[in-house]
């Protein structure tokens, strides 16, 4: 198991190694501060304010979990809503609540009028104490029209969406 810290939050990495099969499924005890709210990163699930927590790993399994001091509750995305084309388009994007929040990275995908993500915009964010600001520096010739921007946490799954009007 390995444990990194990182803006108040704890991540554990654990894997039962494949090459000790013999060995058979591993019983792991995180060990987790009291009053933590547990999430499992991979599948983004609330496992619940726990003060610890036993996994059953089968070899070649693993496990990717965050202990945060608090239950994340959504995200906000606020920006500008109509740009023309060749402009930058703004956003601030918080975890909410605001509140002694840690570091969380967010994802960003967006994607244009026609339904195809835009991959050049999308990006992960590393948000400072629940914060971030990016900018989407749009083309001159991007596709005119309704472009849509998410911003997901990569810890709990929560997420935002918003529309930017791309025109003349």
């Amino acid at each position: 198991m390995v444990r990194l810290d990182r803006g108040g939050l704890h991540y554990y990495g654990i894997l039962n190694d494949y090459r000790l099969e013999e060995q058979g499924p591993i019983t792991v005890q995180l060990p987790a501060e009291a009053g933590r709210h547990l999430y499992d990163v991979r599948t983004h699930a609330h496992l619940g304010v726990r003060d610890s927590l036993e996994l059953d790993l089968a070899p070649g399994e693993t496990a990717l979990l965050a202990a945060t001091p608090y239950e994340v509750d959504g995200i906000s995305l606020v920006g500008v809503g109509r740009v023309a084309p060749g402009e930058t388009c703004g956003f601030r994007l918080k975890v909410l609540p605001e509140a002694g929040m840690g570091d969380h990275v967010l994802r960003l995908t967006v994607t244009d009028p026609s339904g195809q993500v835009a991959r050049h915009y999308c990006e992960n964010l590393l948000t400072v104490g629940g914060q971030a600001d990016v900018e989407i520096p749009f083309a001159p010739n991007d596709l005119l029209g309704t472009w849509s921007v998410v911003a997901r946490d990569l810890i709990s799954g929560a997420s935002a969406e918003t529309e930017v009007e791309v025109g003349r």
